[in-house]
């Protein structure tokens, strides 16, 4: 809250003096720093999922993309010629565009999708997933879905798999579509 009453302050919305939380002790946060799987983990868990997961996962992870970035791109954001994506201002959490060069792997994902995509998920309600081909060049290429479950039943499943095995039991309880960002970022690091 004081961010709130500091910002009211400075632009002369409240007086300093009237300030609610003068004189509070700020309550301490406890770090929840994500521990983000290896690459040879990331290898083995992206194998348990299903290929539309595996796309998006993989997305994230490579391109650094927050997943509002990712399930807002347009085909027309992609520059081909450039070999770069555009993340448009209204899209960017900076509110500014930005433009990120397209590795190999990106961009034969990317072109894969050109022609459009569908899955049908199997279990209890079978559905399909369908992804626009970009005829449109409006497409969100990538629509945004939830994969938390798959996330969550390739955890599962692997946990069941490895338990007990030479190389080791499954260590990692949670993986997000933000972790991928932190993947990215320490790759970035190491370069």
């Amino acid at each position: 809250f004081s961010n709130i009453f500091n910002y009211a302050i400075k632009n002369n919305f409240i007086l300093k003096r009237d300030n609610p939380v003068n004189g509070l002790d700020h309550l301490k946060e406890s770090p929840n720093i994500p521990n983000p799987p290896t690459q040879e983990e990331f290898d083995m868990f992206i194998e348990y999922l299903p290929v539309h997961v595996r796309i998006i996962i993989c997305l994230l992870r490579y391109t650094g993309f927050r997943q509002s970035e990712l399930h807002s791109l347009v085909w027309r954001n992609i520059n081909w010629r450039e070999n770069v994506i555009e993340i448009e201002a209204v899209n960017a959490k900076s509110g500014e565009s930005r433009f990120m060069p397209m590795s190999k792997y990106v961009r034969d994902t990317l072109q894969s999708l050109r022609s459009g995509s569908a899955w049908t998920r199997t279990g209890d309600n079978k559905l399909t997933i369908f992804w626009p081909n970009d005829e449109d060049p409006e497409s969100i290429i990538i629509p945004h879905m939830d994969i938390r479950k798959s996330i969550n039943r390739a955890i599962a499943q692997i946990t069941a798999d490895t338990k007990g095995s030479k190389q080791g039991s499954w260590r990692i309880t949670k993986i997000t579509k933000h972790m991928m960002r932190h993947m990215w970022a320490t790759d970035l690091g190491l370069r």
